[in-house]
């Protein structure tokens, strides 16, 4: 009886206590929402009748807590998310002898932009493809050891919330993204799946603070209230990051 107790806390613990922390906070001042989950911040809007965004959420980030109050939060590094989201194929069946075909996909991009590169270094030779949702391609001199590649969008992404009107995220890419060009093959294919329009639309957060007091949130000037009663959401989490 005592071993079947024991396998019942166990069950309990694993799909309460061991399930991820998540705590709501909600504001007075617009339809905004933070969900943390786990070590995760989430700002959310929420889009009722006339989607402005592509994505309702607008920040993910990692979460950390610093004193009783405090906590960080920081996104992602952007180009490293790009860097790591790179993929190249090649193609020996090409007609082209003297040159390398080089075409460019980016599967969930639809903003209208245009695509800019370098060849080799940044003092090499430059070269920019407009974009308008569909792959593009272009040749390259067979010389081609590596290109540096980035992107900018031609419609800017203004975010109202919390700043009214104003930029705070990635409105550009500037050629930071290194690629490797194996110039024995004849076509290459290069393919960013983490460029999408919501890439556009996100903050990017470097390292700013959160304040939680009882059932207050406080951010960037602006006033959360958790929607459910209990702890601060880290006070478990934050101790076991290291597990």
């Amino acid at each position: 009886m005592k071993k079947f107790c024991f396998i019942c806390i166990l069950l309990s613990f694993s799909l309460f206590g061991g399930a991820q922390d998540r705590a709501e906070y909600v504001s007075l001042e617009g339809p905004l929402k933070v969900v943390i989950l786990d070590t995760c911040f989430y700002f959310v809007v929420n889009q009722l009748h006339l989607p402005f965004y592509r994505s309702d959420t607008l920040a993910i980030c990692s979460i950390s807590q610093i004193s009783d109050e405090f906590y960080k939060i920081c996104s992602a590094d952007p180009i490293q998310t790009l860097q790591n989201s790179l993929k190249v194929s090649y193609d020996c069946e090409c007609a082209i002898q003297d040159s390398i075909s080089i075409s460019f996909h980016f599967s969930a991009l639809t903003i209208p932009g245009k695509i800019v590169c370098y060849i080799n270094d940044y003092t090499g030779d430059f070269f920019s493809l407009p974009y308008n949702g569909k792959p593009v391609s272009t040749v390259i001199p067979s010389s081609t050891k590596k290109i540096i590649l980035g992107f900018e969008p031609d419609l800017m992404i203004v975010h109202e919330h919390p700043h009214r009107y104003s930029f705070q995220g990635i409105i550009a890419i500037d050629p930071a993204i290194v690629c490797e060009i194996n110039s024995y093959h004849k076509h290459v294919s290069i393919h960013l799946s983490a460029i999408t329009d919501s890439f556009f639309e996100r903050y990017y957060v470097n390292n700013e603070y959160i304040r939680i007091i009882d059932d207050k949130l406080y951010w960037r000037g602006l006033v959360f209230t958790r929607k459910d009663s209990g702890p601060s959401p880290l006070q478990q989490v934050c101790p076991s990051v290291s597990r």
